[in-house]
This record gives C-alpha cells, sequence and structure tokens, in this order.
C-alpha cells in the first residue's frame, strides 16, 4: 500500500483531483478525511479539507501488467495461454504457459527481454519501484539453475587444474548469481569480459593475473611478482648504461694515445 495526502476546497475533489493525476481507477482507491475543512462566511474562515489516500500499488501494475501482456500476446498472435501471476514486495513476475514457448523465448532470449521491456515501458513503472519480470514456462528460473550448475562446475574444475574456464553469454542475472557462488569455492575468482548485456565471465585462480587490466594483481603474490620484474628490468637498465659508459672511456683513450704518436 502506498499512502498520498491531498488537500482541497472538500474531500471528493481532492480525491478526484489525484484520481485525474495519475490516472489510477477507483478500485485501487480509498480514502479517509483528515481534516474535512470548513466553509467558511463571507471568504472568512474558510479551511481546504484533507484527506489520506491509500492506494494498492501492486494489485494495480499487476493487473494492468497482465492486461498490456495479453493485448501484445493477441497482437503476435499466440492462442492458448494462460498467464500466472506472482508477487513478492515490488517485484511482479508474470509467467506465460503457451504451447509457443521456443517463439516466445527467442535466440538468447532476445523475445522474451523484448517483451519484458514493453511491459515495464508501458506501465511506466521507471519512478514507481515497481520491476515486473515476465517469463515463459519458467524458463528464465530453470536456465539460470543450469548456469549456476555450470559456473560452479567450472570453479572447482579450476580449483583443481588451475586452468581458466569461461562461461559466455551471460546476462547479468546469471552473472550476479555464478559470482556469489564462487564466493564458497576457494581458490577461485570471476572476472567479466566483453560489453553489452550478454557477457562473459573467466572463472580464474585466486592469483590469476588480469593484463587486460594494466597488469593490475588481485593477491599479494602477483604483486610480488611485478615488484621483481621491474627490479630487474631496473638493473638490466643499469648495466647497460655502465657499460656504454665503459665503452666511451675506452674509445676517447684510445684516440688520444693513437694522435700523440
Amino acid at each position: 500500500m502506498e499512502t498520498h495526502k491531498r488537500t482541497a476546497k472538500t474531500a471528493e475533489l481532492a480525491y478526484r483531483q489525484f484520481q485525474r493525476e495519475r490516472n489510477i481507477p477507483s478500485s485501487y482507491l480509498t480514502y479517509t478525511v483528515v481534516e474535512p475543512g470548513k466553509k467558511g462566511f463571507l471568504g472568512f474562515g474558510q479551511k481546504d479539507a484533507t484527506i489520506e489516500i491509500l492506494f494498492n500499488k501492486t494489485h494495480y501494475y499487476t493487473k494492468q501488467g497482465r492486461i498490456i501482456l495479453a493485448d501484445i500476446l493477441d497482437r503476435m498472435g499466440v492462442e492458448n495461454y494462460t498467464l500466472n501471476t506472482t508477487t513478492e514486495g515490488k517485484r511482479i513476475a508474470i509467467n506465460i504457459i503457451t504451447n509457443n514457448s521456443e517463439m516466445l523465448i527467442g535466440k538468447r532470449t532476445q523475445t522474451l527481454d523484448a517483451l519484458q521491456y514493453m511491459v515495464n515501458r508501458l506501465l511506466n513503472v521507471d519512478s514507481s519501484g515497481i520491476a515486473v519480470t515476465v517469463d515463459v514456462e519458467n524458463y528464465r528460473a530453470k536456465r539460470l539453475e543450469k548456469l549456476i550448475t555450470a559456473g560452479v562446475n567450472a570453479a572447482h574444475s579450476v580449483a583443481k587444474t588451475g586452468q581458466l574456464e569461461i562461461i559466455r553469454d551471460l546476462p547479468p542475472s546469471a552473472r550476479r548469481e555464478i559470482q556469489k557462488a564462487l564466493q564458497s569455492i576457494k581458490g577461485t575468482k570471476g572476472i567479466v569480459k566483453g560489453s553489452g548485456v550478454f557477457r562473459s565471465l573467466h572463472i580464474v585462480p585466486e592469483d590469476y593475473v588480469d593484463e587486460e587490466k594494466g597488469g593490475e594483481q588481485s593477491s599479494r603474490s602477483g604483486n610480488r611478482n611485478r615488484n621483481r620484474n621491474r627490479n630487474r628490468n631496473r638493473n638490466r637498465n643499469r648495466s647497460r648504461n655502465r657499460g656504454d659508459g665503459n665503452d666511451s672511456s675506452s674509445s676517447s683513450n684510445g684516440h688520444g694515445s693513437s694522435s700523440e704518436s
């Protein structure tokens, strides 16, 4: 429930103004009078009324989301489908039960993601805090479970062999869940690579050096190796400089001896 306060000359007017502003059917709204207000006499002593409006936001967006999604599916020519809805806090999940699941999922969930995007945009949920997830035959949950299992198995392999493993084309939700799972597997970590929505997760040993980040080390041993390399380079440069100086000195002395003779 969401609570709003409004004032106007009368309680009924305050309620109608709020309803018009939000374009919300009255079936989702109730209000109580906080201050009844006063009419006054000849313009003196007049006081506006104040009301408190209760808005069943989750119920409203759930029903409107179902209406919008059903309209889109009808326009796509999808037949014989049902919509199952669950809510948890401000999260609304609409699951499509249909025989046309492959068509609605699309390659790499592109069609399904487009459906979800359109529902959220048409609901205009940006400022409401509501998030609507659209799924088909619980595909997202099943797919996420498989990806997490693949990530955990890859991490165990990395911990055992020390060899990098790559899981490609992961959506953000899968990357987050796999990264959480990696926290319980010692000796491994995940590095996200790529750009766009779908990225790769490189599962690597804990002391892995990521060269693409300017040689930045993620472990103490990596830092020690980098410092050793720097010291070696410095020593080499010093040796070269000393050698160059000795050569030039020998040349100069040789040239002086020949001129004197």
